[in-house]
């Protein structure tokens, strides 16, 4: 048997009943790569793709007063992304941060975003 050890799960969590996200990037750290799948199950399609250009190590979110999945991810380096179904990613940068980041201030990598 032959294994597919391009993707790893890098980050997940439930954001209510039926509901939960998953961050999936790159095996190798150089590919700054990562597509996070949202689940909702009430609906007949349930699934949302969201991609991003880096490698997401932490995620977060709730169910909303709507009921809509309100989902936050973070890179190491800092990079913070706000993700809602039918929009493009938002995108805000935890300033110095990180360790490759060009605004990094040499205090290393982000934990985690809660």
């Amino acid at each position: 048997m032959q294994y597919y050890d391009r993707l790893r799960l890098t980050s997940a969590c439930v954001l209510g009943k039926n509901k939960f996200c998953a961050a999936f990037s790159e095996a190798d750290y150089d590919d700054m790569y990562s597509f996070i799948l949202v689940f909702e199950g009430d609906f007949e399609q349930p699934w949302t793709r969201f991609d991003v250009p880096r490698i997401i190590d932490s995620t977060t979110g709730w169910s909303g007063a709507d009921g809509k999945p309100v989902v936050y991810v973070k890179s190491d380096e800092g990079d913070v992304y706000s993700l809602s179904a039918g929009e493009e990613p938002r995108h805000e940068k935890i300033e110095g941060s990180g360790v490759y980041s060009e605004d990094a201030e040499g205090l290393g990598y982000t934990v985690s975003v809660r």
